[in-house]
């Protein structure tokens, strides 16, 4: 386990928060480590996973969506969103439709990652019914 990861594992001991898995990739170069856990949102339970390696970023990343309907609208949508909250990015790739929050952090600060993650949760509370409302739009 990456020296990022362990400090995270311990601050999460520490707090006693329980919501995560762990998963190490193997033979990755940057020793990657997920945090997996999920978000309650409206009755549907979002992946989510902290990503944390070797590297000086670290990544908080939601799947919205396993698929994607409507691209185009989306994607206009997004836009906006993106212009409108730094913090966040939100995409659609094959596997789904997501949103990133990128965390520069070569000693991570366990605080910021927890606070993002609650931003995150916030974020989505005002645009998932917009974001489900255009990705199923006709």
């Amino acid at each position: 386990m990456n020296v990022k990861a362990e400090k995270f594992q311990k601050y999460l001991t520490e707090k006693n928060i329980t919501c995560f898995t762990t998963e190490e990739i193997a033979e990755d170069k940057l020793h990657t480590v997920v945090f997996r856990s999920s978000i309650n949102l409206n009755n549907q339970l979002l992946p989510m996973g902290i990503i944390l390696d070797d590297s000086i970023y670290s990544l908080i990343r939601v799947q919205i969506a396993p698929n994607v309907q409507n691209k185009d609208k989306l994607l206009a949508f997004f836009d906006e969103l993106n212009a409108k909250y730094k913090a966040f990015k939100y995409y659609t790739n094959d596997s789904g439709v997501y949103l990133d929050a990128c965390v520069l952090n070569a000693d991570i600060n366990n605080d910021i990652i927890l606070f993002i993650s609650d931003s995150i949760v916030k974020n989505l509370n005002e645009v998932y019914p917009q974001i489900m409302e255009t990705l199923w739009s006709k």
